[in-house]
């Protein structure tokens, strides 16, 4: 995974990879360190192919995901047995695993979770029984219509579970799937960011901005190199205007 510092410059995968560590973190733990990564505006920028086969924190909301309608039922199944598409998946399924919907002799349905080596289970106790650990007992914060975090937590772009969501298909796929998405680090929280195709340098800092590129009413970006804290904006403009 790659962070951007300041100046929009990424971080090696080293740096990135230290960054899952903080999965299991406090605030006050993710906020020392971003701030030893330098205090990075930008996380990861993320492509489509990438967001649906991320490998995401236990705990991830994997309810209202738009990749799970486009999952097949893997052939070791068995054939009773399919890929759950229409039920809201369990928050605290791990990474990799899959939830399936198995339909009785009598026409009963029961939910049952899959590992990657396609082994059955049917309750959550005999998941931590495997895994050795507690699964998630509370559901994440749902994140806002922009991409900003309803959390009382405060996340950093170099948080491991930083990871962004496709927009659902009920959004009318607005965003073309050669775009990329990330992170940008406000004094709130996370805040979504959508990037053109070909592009290093720029992104658009709303949604209402893709179509409005897309159609050629808007032509310009934010720069990532140019892109500054608020208060290091409302800075230099007090300053701008002392020394008028």
């Amino acid at each position: 995974r790659q962070y951007r510092g300041r100046a929009g410059r990424p971080w090696g995968a080293a740096e990135a990879d230290r960054g899952a560590m903080a999965e299991r973190r406090t605030e006050e733990e993710c906020r020392l360190h971003w701030e030893a990564q330098g205090k990075p505006l930008f996380g990861k920028l993320w492509s489509y192919e990438e967001m649906m086969s991320a490998d995401r924190p236990m705990g991830f909301k994997r309810g209202c995901s738009s990749d799970k309608k486009e999952l097949e039922t893997p052939s070791e199944w068995p054939p009773d047995t399919v890929i759950d598409k229409t039920g809201a998946w369990v928050f605290w399924l791990p990474e990799g695993w899959r939830q399936g919907v198995r339909t009785s002799a009598a026409g009963k349905m029961l939910k049952c979770y899959f590992n990657p080596e396609h082994r059955r289970f049917w309750h959550k106790k005999d998941i931590e029984r495997l895994l050795g650990m507690k699964l998630a007992e509370r559901e994440p914060p749902p994140m806002k219509e922009e991409g900003e975090e309803k959390s009382a937590r405060m996340r950093y772009v170099t948080d491991a579970d930083s990871i962004p969501d496709w927009p659902s298909k009920e959004d009318d796929d607005w965003l073309p799937k050669d775009w990329r998405v990330c992170f940008r680090q406000l004094p709130s929280g996370l805040h979504k960011v959508y990037v053109p195709p070909g592009q290093d340098e720029g992104f658009l800092y709303q949604k209402a901005f893709v179509p409005e590129y897309l159609s050629g009413v808007k032509t310009t970006l934010s720069l990532f190199g140019s892109s500054r804290p608020m208060k290091d904006i409302c800075k230099t403009a007090c300053e701008r205007g002392t020394s008028r």
